[in-house]
């Protein structure tokens, strides 16, 4: 998977080329129009980009967060286990003295 910002500068470089042949081909109100339209896109991109960015930001967070609990519930699970092994050995030697 190609690197993040090689992605971004490969498209930027598809949108100049794109944009600069296109617009060498148009008047001058659809000229402008192209232009403001791209501007708008490229902003829009730009703000997606930062949603996602912020998302994974997030993600990982949180992430992080559910394996401390999974960590921490095993860890519990494993000291109710072993109390409830010792209560029950405990039992068994009691129920064994009073059987003798």
């Amino acid at each position: 998977m190609p690197d993040r910002a090689v992605v971004i500068i490969e498209h930027k470089w598809i949108v100049r080329d794109l944009s600069s042949s296109t617009v060498n081909n148009l008047d001058g109100p659809s000229r402008r129009s192209f232009q403001l339209d791209w501007a708008m896109i490229l902003s829009d991109g730009w703000q997606l980009e930062q949603t996602v960015t912020k998302n994974e930001e997030e993600f990982n967070k949180v992430s992080k967060t559910v394996g401390k609990e999974l960590a921490r519930f095993d860890r519990q699970k494993a000291r109710d286990f072993r109390s409830t092994i010792v209560n029950y050995l405990q039992c068994m030697m009691n129920y064994q003295q009073q059987v003798n």
